[in-house]
């Protein structure tokens, strides 16, 4: 080539270079770029059921996972068993609870992992299963069955009343039995038992006998202690004082006696007298008479004032936070009586009422009538709702702490209404239904039969904390305001 010549240009060849640099570029790009891997987990929860809550039946459990990339597959664990697992981003479990037992406590949480393998779990969610309204245990006894008192130590009493097998029993809370009284034989050979109370110091009193009775002191290792005798039949369950002072009804005289079991003092009524005695913060004695009267005695026995109705009173009084005394009468009413024995208001239902009421922090009143009707009254005597069962209601109410209210029907259940009058749950028994119900510290809930049988029923509230919570005031069925 003769120097100065221009050069012809290669165009095809140089853009095989181009394309052959271009590509040694693209290699070490590649040869030098560092993989980024995702270390983030995934975000994993149970949606349901929440933290806390009661379950009961079968509860669907739903986890759901979310992550930057992808979710791979979630997993639940059920008392760090696993029980499911599924490729997608929200997972769900039918768990049956049936089989478990009442009040225990479960956990639950969800596992989540991406497409990484990273994991996320969620925070464990705690339940507890509450099988309410189903059966815990029950015992059977001869003849019909009183209301229970329960006992410091938990220990259920109740008595029964049948031709040669009427006796006080005392049972563990597991529904076993601790003793009975008497172990043999008994005051006469057609005994009964009315409804047990339990003193200060942990004695059970109790009516026993027939037409001529007895007020018996039995301690709380079944051993008698003292018993009274009366030439009267025994109609209701006796009541405590704040100082050890045992009442009771007996035909037409209401008693007091010391706790040693000497006589105190008698009043005599004008008619048969069946209702318990409720006695007031100022130690003012309530009963009510076939008389048609609502009595009220000073502590020394002595009549302070009596109230005429328009019917047999059979239904023991209840007291309010205020003083006020609220009882149902033949006449169909249920009455609010001032503390000094003046009217306040009085409310009719379509039947006869012989259940003592019961009262609701709020003040609600609660009571059956022979109507078939459950009622609930303001504080001021009107209606809030009434609940239709399939037959008469004598049993008295008892309210749990949270405002469920429990009561008996003629119609052969057993009812848990809540607050607003709707049903929680109704159980179905072997007879009749007559007796009140008692609630225990746990929540269950004690009742019994005409056929004999003596409930325990699952629940998990406890006894409400109100003026009068259920009939004769408490656990010990005192029959005294602040008798808890």
């Amino acid at each position: 080539m003769i120097p100065g010549t221009p050069v012809a240009w290669d165009t095809k060849g140089m853009r095989k270079i181009l394309v052959f640099c271009s590509l040694i570029f693209i290699l070490i790009g590649c040869r030098d770029k560092k993989h980024i891997v995702d270390g983030e987990p995934p975000i994993v929860e149970i949606v349901q059921p929440v933290d806390g809550s009661y379950i009961d039946s079968t509860v669907l459990i739903v986890a759901r996972a979310t992550d930057n990339e992808f979710v791979d597959s979630i997993e639940i664990y059920l008392d760090n068993v696993l029980v499911t697992g599924i490729q997608d981003t929200v997972a769900t479990y039918p768990w049956m609870t049936d089989h478990l037992m009442h009040n225990t406590e479960h956990s639950i949480y969800a596992v989540a992992y991406d497409g990484e393998d990273n994991v996320g779990i969620s925070d464990t969610v705690w339940v507890v299963v509450e099988h309410t309204g189903t059966l815990k245990w029950w015992w059977l006894s001869y003849g019909a069955t009183t209301s229970a008192a329960i006992g410091a130590d938990r220990t259920i009493y109740f008595g029964t009343s049948a031709l040669y097998h009427s006796r006080l029993y005392a049972l563990n809370p597991d529904g076993t039995l601790k003793w009975y009284f008497p172990p043999y034989g008994g005051y006469g050979e057609y005994w009964k038992i009315t409804a047990p109370a339990i003193g200060l110091d942990g004695m059970i009193y109790f009516g026993a006998g027939y037409l001529e009775d007895y007020l018996v002191a039995v301690n709380p290792v079944g051993i008698e202690n003292w018993s009274y005798y009366t030439d009267r039949f025994i109609n209701s369950a006796p009541s405590i004082g704040i100082d050890g002072t045992i009442y009771f009804t007996a035909e037409d005289r209401c008693y007091a006696l010391h706790p040693d079991g000497s006589l105190y003092w008698y009043y005599e009524a004008g008619g048969t007298v069946e209702t318990s005695v409720a006695i007031s913060l100022t130690n003012t004695v309530y009963f009510g008479c076939y008389d048609g009267y609502l009595y009220a005695l000073g502590a020394d026995g002595g009549l302070i004032w009596q109230y005429l109705t328009g019917g047999a009173v059979r239904s023991s009084p209840a007291i309010g936070s205020d003083g006020t005394i609220y009882f149902g009468c033949d006449d169909r009413c249920l009455y609010a009586l001032n503390s000094d024995g003046t009217l306040r208001w009085r409310y009719m239902t379509g039947g006869v009422i012989t259940a003592s009421p019961s009262i609701s922090a709020d003040g609600t009143l609660y009571f059956g009538s022979y109507d078939h009707y459950f009622y609930a009254l303001t504080p001021n005597g009107t209606l809030k709702w009434r609940y239709l069962t399939g037959d008469v209601i004598s049993s008295s109410p008892a309210i749990d702490f949270e405002g469920v209210v429990h009561f008996g029907s003629n119609d052969d259940h057993i009812y848990a209404l809540f607050p607003d009058g709707t049903l929680k749950w109704r159980y179905g028994a072997d007879t009749r239904v007559t007796s009140s119900p008692t609630i225990g510290t746990d929540g269950t809930i004690y009742i019994s039969s005409e056929g004999g049988r003596f409930y325990a029923i699952n629940s998990i509230a406890p006894l409400g904390n109100t003026c009068w919570p259920k009939w004769h005031h408490d656990w010990k069925n005192t029959g005294r305001s602040g008798g808890f």
